[in-house]
């Protein structure tokens, strides 16, 4: 896996030496040996952006929906008219956060 760090190995050593430090080992010496990872991390490879929509979807075909929901709190089928919808979609309605949005 490459770096996601766009310096190159010299600039990252001047940026090191500007704030006082020789290398990276320097910087981290304040954190114990035993908490540091050693090696390479044990994770899967990357998948590309359609592999990873594959394997949602996927998942997502498992979900069940049940007839009932206990869950409270408002959480329940209820029936909402679409004139709802409709009204609360208005733009009259929608305040935008920022004085640059419409």
């Amino acid at each position: 896996m490459g770096t996601f760090i766009p310096n190159t190995k010299e600039e990252q050593l001047k940026m090191l030496n500007e704030i006082g430090y020789k290398d990276f080992d320097d910087l981290f010496k304040v954190i114990p040996a035993e908490a540091k990872v050693k090696g390479e991390l044990n994770l899967p490879e990357g998948m590309s952006e359609i592999e990873v929509d594959r394997k949602v979807e996927g998942l997502a075909a498992k979900n069940v929906i049940f007839r009932s929901i206990f869950r409270g709190a408002g959480a329940y089928n209820h029936y909402v008219p679409s004139a709802v919808d409709a009204i609360a979609n208005k733009e009259e309605f929608v305040t935008a956060y920022t004085p640059y949005q419409a």
